[in-house]
C-alpha cells in the first residue's frame, strides 16, 4: 500500500500536477497577515479551495478612466443637463398663440381704419362753406346806454360735396362788438344740393328801445365811432343733415366771421371795409 502510494505522487509529480496538501499548505503560510482576521470571520472557504496566488497588480488609481493631467479640466464624464419639463413647451404655446392673436388685432384695426379713410376719401361729406360778401349799417345810434342800429349782412353758402346734400333746419344769426350781444334775427330753413351755392340776406336789427350795454362798453364803442371804423363779428348757429346714397350725418355747427371793420361817415351810416369776400369759421 505503501509503495502504490508512492507511485501515485510520483505519477502525479511526472504529470505536473503538485500535490494539492503541499500547494495548499505553501499558501497558507504565505497568506498576508490583513487577512487572519478575516479567515476566521468568515470562514466559508473550504479546506480543499485554491486561494489567489499573491502578486496580482494594485488596483487602478484612477477609478474615472481619465488620463492623470496637471491642468483643470473637469474630471466628471458626465455632462450636467437641464431637466426636461413639459411646462416650458406649454407655456411657449401660450406665447406664441398670444402674440399671434396681438398680430391679427392690429392687422384687423390697421383694415378699418384704411377701409374707413378709402370710405372717406370716396364718399366723405364736408360741412357748407360761408362768406361775407357785403355788410351794411343803414344806421347806428348811441343813446345814453343802449345802442339802435341796423345790420345788412349779404353772403354765400356753399356745399362742395359731391353726392350729399345739405338741409339746415334751424339756427339763428347774431352780431356782436367784442363780446357784446347787439341783435338777432332766426335763420330759415334751407336745402342745398350737391355742388351748389346760395345767396342769402340777413337783416338785424336792436329793438326799438335799443339794446343796453355795460359803461365800459359804451365808452370804447362810442371811441371808435369817433375814430371812423367799428369791428363787428357775426355768428351763425345752426342744426344741419348731410345726406347721400350711403350715410346721413347730424351736425351741430357754429359759423364765426369775426374782423368785419365797418367805415361809419357823418350819417351814422356805416359800409364793410373789406372789398374781398371774407371765409367765415365753423366748427362743428
Amino acid at each position: 500500500m505503501t509503495l502504490s502510494k508512492d507511485n501515485d505522487e510520483q505519477q502525479k509529480h511526472v504529470m505536473g500536477y503538485p500535490s494539492i496538501s503541499k500547494y495548499n499548505q505553501s499558501i497558507k503560510h504565505g497568506f498576508p497577515s490583513q487577512y487572519d482576521s478575516n479567515y476566521q470571520q468568515y470562514n466559508y472557504f473550504s479546506q480543499g479551495y485554491i486561494l489567489p496566488i499573491q502578486g496580482y497588480p494594485n488596483p487602478n488609481p484612477n477609478p474615472n478612466l481619465y488620463v492623470s493631467s496637471s491642468s483643470n479640466y473637469p474630471t466628471n464624464k458626465y455632462i450636467s443637463m437641464a431637466a426636461y419639463n413639459p411646462m416650458e413647451e406649454q407655456n411657449n404655446g401660450k406665447l406664441s398663440f398670444g402674440r399671434l392673436m396681438v398680430i391679427l388685432m392690429l392687422i384687423l384695426v390697421v383694415g378699418m381704419i384704411m377701409l374707413s379713410l378709402v370710405i372717406w376719401l370716396l364718399f366723405g361729406t364736408e360741412g357748407p362753406v360761408f362768406h361775407i360778401l357785403a355788410l351794411s349799417v343803414p344806421s347806428f345810434r348811441i343813446i345814453n346806454s343802449s345802442i339802435v342800429g341796423n345790420w345788412q349782412v349779404n353772403f354765400t353758402m356753399c356745399n362742395i360735396n359731391d353726392h350729399s346734400k345739405i338741409k339746415v333746419f334751424h339756427g339763428k344769426t347774431s352780431i356782436f362788438y367784442k363780446t357784446n350781444l347787439l341783435a338777432v334775427t332766426p335763420f330759415d330753413p334751407v336745402n342745398l344740393e350737391a355742388k351748389s351755392t346760395m345767396n342769402m340776406l340777413f337783416n338785424l336789427t336792436t329793438l326799438p328801445e335799443g339794446n343796453v350795454l355795460d359803461q365800459v362798453a359804451i365808452s370804447e364803442i362810442s371811441k371808435d365811432k369817433s375814430d371812423g371804423d367799428i369791428e363787428f363779428s357775426l355768428e351763425i348757429s345752426l342744426k344741419a343733415v348731410l345726406a347721400s346714397d350711403l350715410e346721413w350725418q347730424s351736425h351741430k355747427m357754429m359759423v364765426y366771421c369775426n374782423n368785419l371793420k365797418v367805415q361809419f361817415g357823418p350819417e351814422d351810416k356805416g359800409e364793410l371795409v373789406a372789398a374781398d369776400k371774407i371765409k367765415c369759421l365753423i366748427v362743428g
